[in-house]
């Protein structure tokens, strides 16, 4: 009866309430650790679950699942926890992650305000 409620919160014996984004990292570490143990749909699975118990209700949550469907690989996984879930709950990405640096500025969504000067330059 347990299972679901531990795979939302692995601490909820411990009286704590974990950063999702930090323990779905460390389940992706053991992912890497043991390779044949898990496969990706899996691991997609219980990540979704991790972020679901404290972020299921924000605007983005549904974006961040069909990102999460998207992803290819653990490495995949980790970009789009470390850069993207980050930014979308308005927490700054861990040290040393860029987001132009992976490659995952959103399509559409300008990075500056010179950018949203051009575009509107271009409608008029």
């Amino acid at each position: 009866m347990l299972g679901e409620t531990l795979l939302a919160n692995p601490c909820l014996f411990a009286n704590v309430v974990p950063d999702p984004v930090k323990i779905s990292l460390e389940y992706l570490d053991l992912c890497r650790a043991l390779p044949s143990t898990v496969i990706l749909q899996a691991m997609q699975t219980h990540v979704r679950h991790f972020v679901d118990h404290q972020c299921g209700r924000r605007p983005w949550f549904n974006k961040f699942r069909t990102a999460l469907n998207r992803c290819q690989s653990v490495d995949d996984i980790e970009r789009l926890l470390r850069v993207k879930v980050q930014r979308w709950r308005g927490v700054a990405p861990f040290p040393g992650d860029d987001l132009e640096a992976d490659g995952l500025h959103e399509v559409g969504q300008p990075e500056s305000m010179d950018e949203v000067l051009s575009a509107i330059s271009l409608v008029r």
